[in-house]
């Protein structure tokens, strides 16, 4: 993933075996050093509007759609959803990419589950991310 500044974001990862545990707390490190590379990018602006949930007590679908607010094609858009109970305690996430969103276009974007959220949903935050571009 990228890291802009004075920005918050989830970060997806898979196949985590916990066994019968259930986790308290994420903690993200880095074991490595960093590569960072400083320069002056901008990520592409979108608007994420109408964010509508269903179906919690069986199969939850959770839809939005997505408007580019930039004067350019974008693509490769990952965009994730973390819902939160009432208690702002994260209870689901999930992921779906878009190829591309034309010029002050919009997508749809769907998120599904196969089980029931285990708590009533509080809050719903939605992220779409793109590369950035670099503006020098």
């Amino acid at each position: 993933t990228y890291i802009a500044p004075n920005t918050t974001f989830p970060v997806m990862e898979y196949g985590i075996f916990l066994g019968e545990r259930t986790p308290a707390k994420t903690v993200l490190s880095f074991l490595d050093p960093i590569d960072w590379q400083k320069g002056v990018f901008k990520e592409p602006s979108f608007l994420v509007l109408n964010v509508k949930k269903s179906g919690e007590d069986k199969s939850p679908l959770i839809t939005a759609d997505l408007k580019n607010n930039e004067v350019y094609e974008v693509k490769n858009i990952k965009a994730i959803v973390v819902v939160y109970d009432n208690m702002d305690n994260v209870i689901a996430t999930s992921e779906t990419l878009v190829d591309k969103v034309l010029a002050k276009d919009q997508a749809s974007l769907s998120f599904t589950w196969n089980t029931p959220f285990s708590a009533p949903v509080g809050r719903i935050d939605v992220f779409p991310r793109a590369l950035p571009r670099d503006i020098k």
